[in-house]
C-alpha cells in the first residue's frame, strides 16, 4: 500500500463519524492526514508484511439491532 493511498482514504474520512476502538477521532485523522499517512502506511505494511494484525485491530464494539 502507498502512502499516497494512505492520504487519500483518510482525507476521505467522515469527521461526524465516531472514531474507531484506538480513540482517534475521525477529525484528526482527517486534519493531519498528511503527518499521519507516512506512520500508518508503515504500520500497515509491516502488518501485510508479518501477515499479523496489531492487537488493536481485533478489538470491535459490536451492537446487535433487534429484529
Amino acid at each position: 500500500m502507498s502512502e499516497h493511498e494512505v492520504y487519500k482514504v483518510l482525507s476521505q474520512l467522515n469527521p461526524a463519524k465516531a472514531g474507531g476502538p484506538d480513540g482517534i477521532l475521525n477529525w484528526v485523522l482527517k486534519h493531519y492526514a498528511d503527518l499521519l499517512s507516512f506512520p500508518v502506511t508503515a504500520v500497515l505494511n509491516a502488518s501485510f508484511k508479518c501477515q499479523r494484525l496489531p492487537s488493536v485491530y481485533k478489538m470491535a464494539d459490536i451492537s446487535p439491532l433487534p429484529k
